[in-house]
C-alpha cells in the first residue's frame, strides 16, 4: 500500500489466538472479506505442537504465524501476539468467531475520527454452534462505570490504539478467564470507549472455553476481577458506582412500592369487575325475562292482527251487503214513484178509499 493509502488508512493488526479448531476457517475467510484495505493477519499458535500449517495470505491481506512448541494460555497468547503485531490498530479474533464485512472499516473509522479515544467498540450477536442467531446480543454503549461490575464487550468488539500498549496495557497472565475484561478496565482508566451502533461480529456461544460456566459476579474468576481492581479503582469511579447503586435501590424501592399500589388497585378493580359482572348477569336475567314478555306479546300482536284482518274482512262483506241492499231499496223507491205517478193508479184512486172506508166499518163492527 502506498505511503499516503497508508495514511489515509493505518494498519490494522487482526490477533487470532487458535487452538487449530476447524472454525478457524470460518474466521480467516471473515477477514479475508473485510473491505477495510490495510489488514495484517497475526495467527498465534496457542495449541502447541501439531497445529496445522496455514497460508501465507487471507485474501489480499499477509498472515503471520507466531508459533510455540507448548500450549499457551489465554492471556499469555494475546500477549504473544501483541508483541509481533505492527498495526497502529489492533483487534482480537478468536479462532470460532467472525466479523461482517464492514466491521473492521467502521471502527478504525470512528478511531481516524476522534483521535483522543484510543478505542472503539460495536455490536456483537450471539450463535450457536450451528451459527443460529441467538436472542442475545452485546450492543451495551461504552459505560466506565458499568464496566466495573460486569464485561459487557466480546473481545473481537472492540479496537484499540497501539497507544494502550506503549503505555503499559497488556493482558493479565495470571487470569484464566476474563483477561479481556481486565485489559478493557485498564484501557478504560485511559480513555473512553467510542460506540458504533449495529452489529458486525458474531460470537460462539458454547461451552468449550469456560468463560459460560463462571458464576456471575460471585464466581472464583468474577472474584479474582474485583479483587486485583478494588485497590486500582479511582475514588471517584468507586464514588459513582455507589451512587448509581444507591439511586438503583431508590428506584427499586419505588418501584415495589408502585408494586404494591398497583396490586391494591388491581384488587379493588377486580371487586369492581366482580361486582359488575353480578349487576350484568342479574341485568342479562332480566332481559331474557323481558325478551320473553315481548315475545308473548309479540305472538298475542299476531293473534290481534289475525282477528282484526278477521273482523275488517266481515265488515267488508256487511258494507257490501248494505251496499246490495241499498240498491235493492232505491230500486224499490223508484218503482213504487213510477206506480204511483202511473194513470192506473191514478183511476183506481176511488176504488182503494172505497175498500179503506169497508174496512174501517167493519173494523168498528
Amino acid at each position: 500500500m502506498s505511503e499516503k493509502n497508508s495514511i489515509a488508512f493505518p494498519l490494522v493488526s487482526i490477533i487470532i489466538r487458535s487452538i487449530d479448531r476447524s472454525t478457524l476457517a470460518d474466521a480467516l475467510e471473515s477477514v479475508a472479506l473485510q473491505t477495510y484495505p490495510n489488514i495484517e493477519v497475526i495467527i498465534v499458535n496457542a495449541k502447541g505442537a501439531d497445529h496445522r500449517e496455514v497460508s501465507e495470505w487471507c485474501g489480499n491481506f499477509p498472515i503471520r504465524m507466531v508459533d510455540s512448541d507448548q500450549p499457551l494460555g489465554r492471556s499469555r497468547a494475546a500477549n504473544a501476539g501483541l508483541d509481533k503485531a505492527n498495526g497502529k490498530y489492533l483487534i482480537f479474533l478468536d479462532d470460532d468467531d467472525w466479523f461482517e464485512a464492514d466491521h473492521i472499516a467502521k471502527l478504525a473509522d470512528a478511531l481516524v475520527t476522534h483521535p483522543a479515544c484510543f478505542a472503539a467498540h460495536t455490536g456483537i450477536a450471539c450463535v450457536n454452534e450451528a451459527k443460529q442467531i441467538t436472542p442475545q446480543i452485546f450492543a451495551q454503549p461504552f459505560d466506565a462505570i458499568l464496566l466495573m461490575t460486569i464485561n459487557f464487550m466480546p473481545i473481537h468488539a472492540v479496537l484499540f490504539s497501539r497507544h494502550l500498549i506503549e503505555v503499559g496495557c497488556l493482558m493479565d497472565e495470571t487470569l484464566d478467564y476474563y483477561e479481556d475484561w481486565d485489559f478493557w478496565l485498564q484501557a478504560s482508566l485511559l480513555s473512553d470507549f467510542i460506540f458504533i451502533p449495529g452489529v458486525s461480529g458474531y460470537y460462539r456461544m458454547y461451552n468449550s472455553s469456560g468463560v459460560h460456566q463462571q458464576k456471575s459476579f460471585s464466581g472464583t474468576a468474577y472474584a479474582r476481577i474485583y479483587d486485583k481492581w478494588r485497590n486500582r479503582w479511582p475514588v471517584e469511579r468507586v464514588g459513582k458506582l455507589m451512587g448509581t447503586f444507591w439511586h438503583m435501590h431508590i428506584a427499586q424501592t419505588q418501584m415495589e412500592q408502585e408494586l404494591v399500589d398497583s396490586r391494591t388497585q388491581l384488587t379493588d378493580t377486580n371487586k369492581q369487575l366482580n361486582h359488575a359482572q353480578i349487576q350484568l348477569t342479574h341485568t342479562q336475567t332480566q332481559l331474557a325475562d323481558v325478551q320473553i314478555q315481548l315475545s308473548d306479546a309479540q305472538m298475542q300482536l299476531s293473534d290481534a292482527q289475525m282477528q282484526l284482518s278477521d273482523a275488517q274482512m266481515q265488515l267488508s262483506n256487511v258494507q257490501m251487503q248494505l251496499t246490495d241492499t241499498q240498491a235493492q231499496l232505491t230500486g224499490c223507491h223508484a218503482e213504487l214513484n213510477i206506480i204511483y205517478r202511473s194513470r192506473s193508479w191514478y183511476i183506481t184512486a176511488p176504488l182503494r178509499q172505497f175498500n179503506l172506508i169497508i174496512k174501517n166499518f167493519f173494523s168498528r163492527s
